[in-house]
């Protein structure tokens, strides 16, 4: 593989071979290359991690600067740009290209949510890492409580990535404060909230989530109209949407709770069934799920996102709530009760 000094590539590095996102520090001319690994720890020259890397180690030329969405051979293509300090906040770790408007408007939403916080006394969870990666997925941020044993100092990440950071109108976003505090309220969730307090958050979540129940007749029932009709799993849920318009989503996602016990249960993906199916060579019925099966539809007690589970819900009503809009009256009686008794205040 032809390198050039400044080239990323993905790298097999180590005594155990753990793949590493690298910069080449110089010109391949032979078998070994001088690597330097470009991990979030690293902050200058002198703190870098140099290998000398075999030729059978390299895996993938990036070129000299990658920024794709998607990970090559598990890691993540994105470069470490600088950093800047939000006031009240802290260090913001920036791992894509952002121009002066775009820093100055991040560093003003996390100021005002950091004083925010700090004056509710909800800000126990800081010190944190805080990252702003390139946009990937349909999702705009995440909170990682999970120890890193790479990083020095053992913190939770809190991580934005929304395709834009501009406000559409106006100095202040209220889209980008939303985010801040959704993502920063799970750090309270996580680091404040002792597990009896979490608890009681998760027992109203059960109750503010309607559920209904499939019997295993009726789960037999829609895999023998499949079984009938001898398609693909694409075709079926076709067929379904045109047969019951709107209300086909309750099928599908009872169809998709089902394959997805069966996968559990017998190790047989949705594709090994489908092709049976198709087939008609096999019957599927001792494959079938023997009990019943519940299937989750959110009330929209929050917000579509908040049904997804009670941390999110968690999440999503403490950010209703900062931003002063109405919450069901069992969520905002509970949520207020549980900052109270870790010393905060929401409003």
């Amino acid at each position: 593989m032809r390198l050039e000094e400044g080239d990323v590539v993905v790298a097999r590095v180590g005594e155990k071979g753990r793949r590493a996102l690298c910069v080449a520090k110089r010109d391949s001319k032979g078998p070994v290359y001088s690597l330097v690994e470009a991990d979030r720890h690293w902050r200058s020259k002198d703190a870098a991690t140099f290998w000398e890397v075999e030729a059978e180690d390299l895996l993938a030329n990036l070129g000299p600067n990658p920024n794709g969405e998607h990970s090559v051979y598990g890691v993540k293509p994105h470069l470490y740009r600088g950093s800047f300090t939000a006031k009240g906040w802290g260090e913001v770790e920036v791992w894509r290209d952002l121009g002066r408007t775009e820093v100055k408007v991040i560093s003003e939403h996390l100021s005002l949510v950091a004083d925010r916080l700090k004056r509710r006394n909800l800000d126990g969870f800081f010190p944190i890492v805080t990252e702003i990666r390139p946009a990937h997925g349909q999702w705009a941020g995440y909170y990682d409580p999970t120890k890193d044993s790479r990083l020095e100092r053992g913190v939770d990440v809190l991580c934005l990535h929304p395709k834009d950071f501009l406000p559409k109108g106006g100095e202040h976003d209220e889209g980008l404060e939303g985010l801040i505090l959704h993502e920063a309220f799970h750090g309270v969730w996580f680091r404040t909230l002792p597990a009896r307090y979490r608890a009681r958050w998760v027992a109203l979540y059960n109750k503010v989530v309607l559920q209904r129940r499939a019997s295993v007749e009726e789960i037999h029932k829609m895999f023998g109209d499949w079984v009938k009709r001898s398609c693909s799993k694409a075709e079926y849920i076709s067929h379904l949407r045109k047969e019951y318009g709107e209300d086909a989503k309750a099928d599908i996602a009872l169809l998709n709770l089902a394959l997805s016990w069966i996968e559990k249960a017998h190790k047989i993906n949705q594709f090994n069934l489908s092709d049976m199916i198709k087939s008609q060579e096999l019957d599927i019925r001792p494959w079938l799920p023997s009990v019943d099966l519940f299937i989750g539809k959110a009330d929209p007690v929050v917000s579509d996102y908040g049904a997804k589970k009670a941390e999110e819900m968690w999440s999503e009503a403490a950010m209703f709530s900062m931003l002063g809009r109405p919450l069901h009256e069992p969520v905002e009686e509970l949520l207020t009760e549980l900052i109270e008794k870790v010393g905060g205040y929401l409003r």
